[in-house]
């Protein structure tokens, strides 16, 4: 098989960029710009139940990022950039990446890192990550010497890098001693929670506050900071990550100086801190992409196809999205995964057509007796508070059976896995994703194909995955759209520009990052 130019440009992006990796002193260098000490408080709508970054997706991204790292990291276009790895090559039948890891790398407890790290880390993400199944792919990875790591295929995956570069549930890279001992056991101790990364654990209240602290023996790739990629200075001395649920409550905290960032700020808040001269917001525009999942495989909506369309039929996707505020705060978008920098704009509102007493006639002809609905929302979620009392509603108008499950982030982790417990979920996450998240769409929770998906479905990925020419890109998203449309396993509502507010002193947030990440954050004094 011969290489695509898709694959050789990032094997030349890896070599050039490779030159570029520097240690200690260089490190330094690359974060002279800002005011080095003090303390940052940042509030969270979501509780942070644990740092283990394989096991997790609902909760705050930057905390474990801070203090985990990745062979690779994704930057504001998601193209792939240098992280734990500063190189990688490609076989030619593109069954082996061979990736070179970055030298003088220690992690918190001490220990260097080497590839049997990588090996023991690998393992266990087989076993708990909450996203293996996008690696399913992997046949082994394998130590070839202490700096160098092989990633051996069963067939071709061309969106590996991708999938190695997950903003969450993802292949973190920890030591193996502390793998092989955590084994399936969540990292939820201080001691089991050692990363790589500019900050490390210093306190864990569960569900309460977390701190961290700054790593000074932090290594770290030099270029451009960019969404999750490039340097990570670490200016504060200590992080302290607080949960304040309640979003009037955690806009308080900001204007009365208890916090110095919070998160998430819904757009029925922002007139707040626009009328207030100490603080300013800040735009992680696209933010949360939002929509709602079904179980397709078990329970109602697979016995019943038919209802799937009539909830699709009925649904005012624009007037859903004004639970999020001011539409200057949000944009209707029923394109399913729609992807900003990676995946052509198809216009897909031709699919669903809002139609409520066409939704009423496909209730009646489904065959549905009145069975019970479990509708499983996650507090602090893209459709959580804001959507979920509409969507309950919406669906009761049309006749169903709706018990709608408040959970928390853990639970909400856990059940939703269980096929016989649900029947519909909120969902939602950053809107940048890479092609790769694609084929989630067409697996439950557990690595599973859902049944029923259309001829044609993985194909159409495996040539988006490839494809450069946008033309022809865009042909393949509208057939893809097309087959999405006819599965309907999913129903997109569109992405919520969720902002960020901070204290008037803080500098250099990055905008249009959903991650909220605070390296590289400083406080002018």
């Amino acid at each position: 098989m011969k290489r695509s130019r898709h694959f050789a440009r990032r094997s030349a992006l890896a070599a050039a960029v490779m030159a570029t990796a520097v240690w200690g002193g260089a490190v330094q260098a690359a974060c002279d710009e800002g005011q080095y000490g003090g303390t940052l408080n940042v509030a969270s709508p979501l509780p942070l139940v644990t740092l283990d970054q394989m096991m997790i997706t609902q909760e705050p991204t930057a905390p474990r990022h801070a203090v985990y790292e990745q062979l690779v990291a994704l930057d504001a276009n998601l193209v792939p950039q240098p992280a734990l790895a500063t190189s990688w090559e490609i076989s030619n039948d593109l069954l082996t990446w061979t990736f070179t890891l970055r030298e003088g790398v220690t992690f918190h407890n001490g220990d260097p890192l080497t590839a049997d790290d990588v090996v023991a880390s690998w393992e266990r993400f087989q076993q708990v990550g909450s996203r293996n199944f996008e690696l399913s792919d992997v046949e082994s990875v394998e130590a070839i010497d202490a700096g160098t790591v092989a990633v051996h295929l069963s067939k071709p995956y061309g969106a590996l890098l991708e999938s190695i570069a997950a903003m969450s549930g993802s292949w973190a890279i920890m030591p193996a001693s502390i793998a092989q001992e955590l084994g399936t056991e969540r990292a939820d101790r201080v001691e089991h929670v050692v990363g790589s990364g500019p900050y490390m654990v210093h306190e864990i209240i569960p569900e309460v506050s977390t701190t961290l602290r700054r790593f000074d023996a932090y290594t770290m790739h030099e270029g451009e900071a960019s969404y999750n990629a490039g340097p990570r200075c670490a200016y504060f001395d200590e992080i302290n990550v607080i949960n304040i649920v309640d979003h009037s409550t955690r806009v308080s905290a900001l204007l009365a100086g208890q916090v110095d960032l919070i998160l998430q700020v819904p757009g029925d808040e922002a007139q707040r801190l626009i009328d207030d001269p100490n603080v300013n917001i800040v735009s992680t525009a696209p933010g949360n992409r939002v929509y709602f999942k079904f179980n397709v495989a078990n329970r109602v909506f697979a016995d019943y196809p038919l209802l799937r369309d009539a909830i699709r039929a009925g649904i005012d996707t624009e007037e859903m999205m004004w639970g999020f505020g001011p539409d200057e705060y949000w944009r209707a978008n029923n394109t399913p995964r729609f992807q900003e920098p990676q995946w052509p704009w198809v216009d897909q509102s031709h699919h669903f057509p809002v139609d409520m007493e066409l939704a009423k006639q496909l209730v009646e002809e489904s065959g549905y007796q009145g069975e019970e609905i479990v509708f499983l929302v996650v507090p602090g979620g893209a459709t959580g508070p804001e959507m979920a009392p509409a969507m309950d509603q919406y669906m009761r108008d049309l006749g169903l059976n709706v018990r709608m499950e408040n959970l928390d982030s853990a639970t909400f982790g856990t059940v939703r896995r269980d096929l016989n417990a649900w029947d519909i979920k909120g969902a939602g996450g950053g809107s940048l994703v890479g092609l790769a998240y694609l084929d989630s769409s067409g697996v439950d929770r557990n690595g599973e194909p859902w049944p029923g998906i259309p001829d044609g479905w993985y194909e159409l990925l495996e040539q988006a995955v490839n494809l450069e020419d946008q033309d022809e890109r865009a042909a393949v998203a509208s057939a893809f759209y097309d087959l999405h449309a006819e599965f309907n396993n999913e129903m997109w509502m569109g992405d919520v520009f969720v902002i960020m507010g901070a204290r008037s002193d803080l500098r250099n947030i990055a905008e249009n990052d959903s991650t909220a990440a605070f390296w590289n954050v400083w406080r002018e004094q």
